[in-house]
């Protein structure tokens, strides 16, 4: 699914649902848009914290969560594009978990927060749960299918197959930006190349859309 930007990291193989899954790890590609530069964090319910680990050439990341308390929340910090970006994401346990724009309003949708970063520094204050994830994460997919089914990309923004190739997920972000403005709760969807706005919803309520999404405004590659 894609919300802004995910990773144009440039080549790569990805991670594949499944990976790092039995292994006591917390596994995944952190991208947005174009190639994330820096540091992925990891953080448990008991308030341990592993990070900063540098993210790979390709997005990856691996966390070893043998001895932590599930659930886990993610944060990417990072360039891209030369811009700072900020991207959390959520695990009910280990794991494929992928760091993106989409999982970043998908987390925040399901903590019922504007601003996912307030929910990464005091996970007590928030209730996360797989269900409300879940939920959050279909509402988001309903949100986007015209642009998902036009790039051959409706997949878990979470947990599904994603590599950086410009292509699927990638090729739909590297025309499409999804963006969260964490002050007012609003997700905008928009042509990269145009600026004109596709799609938005407020964060709290992805399944209303204020300005729906047509298959006509999917952009070309």
């Amino acid at each position: 699914f894609f919300i802004a930007s995910c990773g144009s990291n440039g080549g790569g193989n990805g991670v594949s649902a499944g990976t790092g899954a039995g292994g006591g790890t917390v596994a995944g590609v952190a991208a947005s848009g174009s190639e994330l530069i820096g540091y992925a964090f990891l953080k448990d319910s008991a308030g341990v914290t592993l990070g900063p680990q540098s993210i790979g050439p390709d997005g990856e990341f691996s966390f070893d969560v043998s001895g932590l308390t599930p659930p886990f929340y993610l944060r990417a910090d990072g360039n891209a594009g030369g811009m700072a970006v900020k991207l959390h994401s959520f695990a009910a346990g280990p794991g494929t978990t992928h760091i993106n724009p989409l999982t970043n309003i998908a987390f925040a949708s399901a903590a019922g927060a504007n601003n996912p970063g307030a929910v990464y520094a005091n996970p007590s204050s928030y209730t996360v749960t797989q269900a409300g994830l879940d939920a959050a994460t279909g509402n988001l997919r309903g949100m986007l299918m015209p642009l998902l089914v036009a790039y051959d990309c409706d997949i878990n923004p979470f947990t599904g197959a994603y590599a950086a190739n410009h292509t699927g997920l990638d090729g739909l972000l590297d025309v499409v930006s999804v963006e969260l403005d964490t002050t007012a709760g609003t997700v905008t969807v928009l042509n990269r190349a145009t600026g004109a706005l596709i799609g938005s919803a407020s964060v709290t309520d992805l399944a209303n859309p204020t300005n729906t999404i047509f298959t006509v405004e999917a952009p070309s590659t």
